[in-house]
Order: structure tokens, then C-alpha cells, then sequence
């Protein structure tokens, strides 16, 4: 009941959502969740495409997944040239990934520690950094989703300094202000980061 004493049933509830739903004036942005943002955002999956394939041709049963950087180029404030990808896969297999990959690409890093990073890192040679696999993470045929990315994102961030914090609350805003993404699957997997309270803010300031 709100402060006009006027009562709302679930049914009531649901059927005004129907209704706005098949009017277009709203779109479904995961369980539970809605958006007025009728446009989908749209993953870039070039830049992971070659090494997909690389590490498939190798391990072709081994569960994996992958994004870059690169991927939210057009989204970031201030121009970038030089990027960082990163694996995920099993615990037991990061070291035989990251000990092919090293025939392969110039700078391979496995599973570097806050304290094996400080902020003179640099991402000269576009690394490939190979972390452990995460239960549950939204990914589809080794891509992870746009969810996935910019949760991950922002905890790498914080251990790599990839880029300014500001240029990481910008880039979230670009996207979430511009595309509709699944808020639940957001919520969902920040949750299992442990960073949930952070994106639950971000999407109630958009």
C-alpha cells in the first residue's frame, strides 16, 4: 500500500507489465528486472575470435572462456592502444594453457597476485592473463557475456589498474545508460564476486 492508501495486487502488478511489455514501452532486462532501452547491447567478439580458436585446436574438450579489453573499445573516454585478454578455465589446466600460449604469444601471465602487480604494470605487449574459471559465469561457447565483462572488469581493474576509475564508472555508464543488457544476470554474477552492492548502486543512479 503507498502513502495514497491505493492497494496493488501481483496480478494487477503483472498485468500493467504485460501491457507495457507488448505496448513497447518497456523490454525485459532479465528476471524480475525491466528496461525502456529497446536496443540490445551488442558484444564485439573479433577481438577473442583468433584465440578461441588457437586454444580449442589444442584442448578441445577443456571448458573455457575469454574476453578483452578490446571488446569495450568504443566505449571507453580516452583512447586506447594497447589492450589485455583474459582466461578463464580450470584450476588444474591454467598452467598447461598458459605454457602453450607462450609459443604463441609474447606476454603470458598466470594468475598474477595483487602483490605480483603495482601501478607501473604496463600492458605493452597486449598480455594474455589466465585466471581461474568462476562457478556459474554467464559465457556461451567460450564468450563471456557483456555481464560478465564489466563485473570482472571492474575487480581487475582495482588489481591491474587497467585504467582510471573514472574511465571505468564512464564506460559502465555508456553502457548501461545506451544498451539493455540482463540486469539480472549482472546482479546475479556481481553477487558471486562479492560485488554486487557496487552495481546495484550504478544501475539505480542510470
Amino acid at each position: 500500500m503507498d502513502k495514497k492508501n491505493i492497494l496493488y495486487t501481483d496480478e494487477s502488478v503483472k498485468k500493467y507489465l504485460y501491457n507495457l511489455r507488448k505496448s513497447g514501452k518497456i523490454f525485459d532486462a532479465g528476471r524480475g528486472w525491466y528496461s525502456n532501452l529497446s536496443d540490445p547491447f551488442v558484444l564485439d567478439a573479433n577481438p577473442i575470435k583468433d584465440i578461441i580458436t588457437l586454444i580449442k585446436h589444442k584442448f578441445p574438450l577443456l571448458p573455457f572462456s575469454c574476453w578483452s579489453t578490446e571488446q569495450l573499445k568504443s566505449y571507453y573516454h580516452h583512447l586506447q592502444t594497447k589492450f589485455v585478454t583474459f582466461i578463464y578455465s580450470d584450476s588444474d589446466y591454467m598452467a598447461n594453457i598458459a605454457d602453450f600460449l607462450k609459443e604463441h604469444k609474447p606476454k603470458v601471465i598466470l594468475n598474477p597476485t595483487r602483490s605480483e602487480i603495482n601501478k607501473s604494470f604496463q600492458f605493452e605487449a597486449n598480455p594474455f592473463i589466465i585466471r581461474p574459471s568462476i562457478s556459474k559465469a554467464p559465457t556461451k561457447e567460450h564468450r563471456a557475456s557483456i555481464e560478465k565483462i564489466l563485473v570482472d572488469l571492474y575487480i581487475e581493474n582495482k588489481k591491474l589498474f587497467i585504467m582510471g576509475d573514472w574511465d571505468y564508472h564512464n564506460t559502465l555508464k555508456e553502457i548501461i545508460s545506451n544498451h539493455r543488457i540482463s540486469v539480472a544476470t549482472l546482479i546475479k554474477y556481481s553477487k558471486r564476486r562479492k560485488v554486487s552492492e557496487f552495481f546495484l548502486t550504478k544501475i539505480s543512479d542510470v
